[in-house]
Parts: C-alpha cells; structure tokens; sequence
C-alpha cells in the first residue's frame, strides 16, 4: 500500500522473560540511539518509530508486540483507505484536511503536488497530515498525544520541504515541539483562527439586495476581491498564482464547487466561496467584503443564505474559519448559527543554514 518510512527498529525485540540488559541504556521511557524507546518486562515491546518520552504512555498502551509505523504516500485514496478513520471520526474539527482531501481527489491538477502521512498502532490511525506544495503541513486532531511524535518523524523521514504547519490546538502545539526538537528550526506563529461548524441557519435581519452564484462576466472583480482579501488577511501566502486556476474551477463546476455574491440592484458588494461537497460538508471560504461597502451586513446574510443552500442540499453540516483577532467575525457567525469547536494555529517554520 503505502511506503513505510519508519521501519528501522529503534528498540530490538525483547522475548517475553528476556532482559533488558541486553540493549544498553534501555529502560522505561528512555532515550534510545536518539529516539525513544518503551518496554516492560516480561514481554514483547517494540518500537519502530519516534516515541515521545515526555510524560510516558498511557498505561493502557503497553501491550506484548506494541509498535508504531509512520506511512506516506502521493496517493489520496490511498491515504483516505488507510487515515479514514481517523480523519472521519470528528468532520468538523478535520475539516481543513478532509475538504482539501476531497478537492484533490476530485481535481488532481488543482495542487502541484500532494503528500501525506499517518502513523499507525496496531492497524488503527493514531495520527496523520497532509501537504499541496508550497503551502503548509496540515494536521489532522491526533488520536492521542503520544501519536504526534512518530508523525513528525515520519515527515521527516521523507525529506519533504515543510514551509510551516496549521492544525488544531492541541495536536499543533505538540507538533511544533517535536519539529523544532527534531530539525532545531525556529517557529513563528502567524495568526490563530476559530475553527466553526453550523448544521442550522438563524438569521433574523436581512439588508437590501441577495445571494446569488458568480457569473462569468464578474472574474475579473472577483480575482481583484480576491487578491485584496488575500493581501490583508494572508499577505504572506502563496495563493496569488493560483487564483485564476482557482476562479476557472469555481466556474466550471457549477453547485458542486462555487463563488457566490450578494447582488445589490445588479451589482457584486460581496463574496464567499466554498469547497466541494465530500464527506457530508462543505468549508465556506473565502469571506470577502471591499472596505466601502462594509458595516451593512451584506457578508453576514451572504454566508446565511450559501451555509442554508449547501445544507438545503443534503450535506450534514457547513463549515469555516475565522480570524480570532476579530472577535467581530466570530461574533457575526455565530449570530447566523455557526459553533466553534477548535482553535487553529498557523506557524512557519525558519531553517538554519
């Protein structure tokens, strides 16, 4: 299936009543060659990956033939096979990386490139991310803490160029730890947002005008929005290339994948996007209102009226991110139905040398 990156072993395999004496320096949550080690005797423990030391294992995990395995691929139905489970088990919080999942399976010219990466215990997804050069790593809510060290080091085995790293708090906050410790990088966090989900539009006041789909003739002032909406919230990403191509498949596909304005005695005063429909949702995005017509609720009934259309369409639940240095927008989706359920960092990571 996937090429296992991580099957050197790290720790010899102890038969049940051996000793441990046999591997110098091994004992309980040691440092072993640089990697971290388990093992209770008697039994057998064995540990193919980067196990975290800090703060042990859960007792519960000790176990005879205990073993870690780091997994990449190119492939993303591969990936879906195998971190599925994983990347399922909470849609909303996963959304980031299951929304892009989708699109990539959907459009395979949309991204450069596409890599992955899942760590697994005992056949089951424990920890996973994904990459579209050149934007950043992507994390999936890992099943356990102790998950995300052999995750990093799996990464890592594979040599790929990893600019930087968004994911949910706290499966971040722990990676971040294991990247620098692993590569001895600098980390500078870029921004943090509120990740959200609404199964249920409320919306009480609607201003004048209404919500409809982007048509051809208005690319170009929805590439100019885009631009400029890019310019003050991610003035650093690397999307800018990519908007036409992006833009072309918004037109092209119809509901499945979209633009969608609020329409003012024919006129465009606002717009907001959204991804294909997989997984039973869809992530609204980007949000975007130009400066002279802001502070007239146009985005805010923009966004009621796509999040009602896409769940009128059978999908279980609507999703977005927003900026957590503007408690206004949080405000003002939750006021529409929307319920915050992570917080979200995005960090770039500075190389020596």
């Amino acid at each position: 299936m996937c090429e296992n990156l991580t099957t050197r072993a790290v720790a010899s395999t102890v038969a049940k009543g051996g000793s441990p004496e046999a591997i110098p320096q091994l004992g309980p949550h040691c440092r072993f060659e640089g990697r971290s080690v388990a093992l209770k005797s008697p039994g057998v423990i064995v540990a193919d990956s980067y196990l975290p030391v800090n703060g042990g294992f859960p007792p519960w995990r000790f176990r005879e033939n205990w073993s870690v395995h780091g997994h990449y691929t190119t492939d993303p139905d591969a990936f879906l096979d195998a971190a599925g489970p994983l990347l399922l088990e909470d849609t909303a919080r996963n959304q980031l990386i299951l929304s892009i999942l989708g699109s990539v399976r959907k459009q395979s010219d949309l991204y450069d490139s596409y890599e992955a990466w899942f760590v697994e215990e005992a056949g089951e997804p424990v920890a996973a991310a994904s990459m579209t050069a050149p934007y950043n790593l992507v994390l999936a809510d890992a099943a356990s803490h102790w998950g995300v060290a052999p995750l990093a080091g799996a990464v890592a085995d594979s040599g790929s160029e990893v600019p930087g790293v968004v994911g949910n708090r706290p499966t971040v906050d722990r990676f971040i730890d294991e990247w620098i410790s692993q590569t001895g990088c600098e980390v500078e966090i870029k921004y943090d947002q509120q990740v959200y989900t609404c199964q249920e539009v409320s919306v009480e006041e609607r201003p004048e005008g209404g919500s409809r789909p982007m048509m051809s003739a208005e690319r170009q002032v929805m590439s100019g929005w885009w631009h400029d909406f890019i310019g003050e919230v991610h003035p650093d990403a690397p999307e800018a290339d990519r908007l036409e191509s992006r833009l072309n498949h918004y037109l092209e596909d119809g509901r499945e994948q979209g633009m969608w304005v609020w329409d003012l005695h024919g006129r465009p005063v606002a717009m907001a996007g959204h991804s294909p429909f997989d997984f039973g949702m869809a992530r609204i995005g980007p949000v975007y209102t130009p400066p002279e017509h802001r502070g007239k609720g146009y985005a805010t009934a923009l966004v009621a009226d796509l999040t009602s259309t896409l769940l009128g369409l059978g999908l279980d639940r609507v999703c977005l991110y927003a900026d957590s240095s503007n408690p206004t927008s949080g405000a003002i989706y939750e006021g529409v139905g929307y319920v915050q359920v992570a917080e979200s960092t995005h960090a770039v990571f500075h190389y020596r040398g």
